[in-house]
């Protein structure tokens, strides 16, 4: 069910995104139009299958397409089981970020962080996670992709209280509050 409302959101989002652009008025004070299309895609991979042969694949299409840019919008795994919320996880979605022509935007789901401390996700600690995928795919003002694009990013201190890299142990932090 939670598969078919992303889905179902997804597309909603871009056909918002089509009518707004077609509906704005583009160009009517100076007779210039313009196009451009966009991707929305997440919840990938779930499974050795989709990571090996869906991404390349998905990946191929996209680029043939030439699509302007395109926005992953979280769960780079399931929330239970493999892969584990280890480096390499975060590594190989850099990987296919980067494989694409256009610019790629990335928006981190639950699955990629808050699950991490789950025994069979790796047990590892949620914010220290958080963390890292900050450090991957946030370190610069710049999206993913072949031709990134400037991006407003949220500047730290991102939680009342918060540090990077000050986490010890496995133990996800419970008293520091966000704001």
């Amino acid at each position: 069910m939670r598969n078919a409302l992303v889905g179902v959101v997804a597309v909603l989002a871009v056909v918002a995104v089509t009518v707004g652009l077609a509906g704005a008025g583009n160009g009517r004070t100076n007779d210039k139009t313009f196009q451009y299309a966009v991707g929305l895609w997440g919840d990938l991979p779930y499974s050795d299958e989709q990571a090996l042969e869906g991404i390349p694949r998905l990946i191929d299409d996209v680029n043939a397409a030439k699509l302007e840019f395109t926005v992953h919008d979280g769960d780079l795994k399931q929330g239970n089981g493999p892969p584990t919320c280890s480096d390499k996880l975060y590594e190989d979605a850099l990987v296919w970020f980067n494989s694409l022509e256009g610019a790629a935007m990335f928006t981190p789901g639950d699955n990629d962080w808050t699950d991490c401390d789950r025994t069979n996700n790796g047990k590892f600690n949620s914010l220290e996670r958080l963390d890292h995928e900050r450090q991957v795919f946030f370190s610069t003002t710049n999206s993913l992709g072949k031709k990134p694009l400037e991006q407003e990013v949220q500047a730290a201190p991102l939680c009342k209280g918060w540090k990077a890299g000050n986490f010890s142990g496995t133990t996800a932090y419970t008293d520091v509050p966000c704001v």
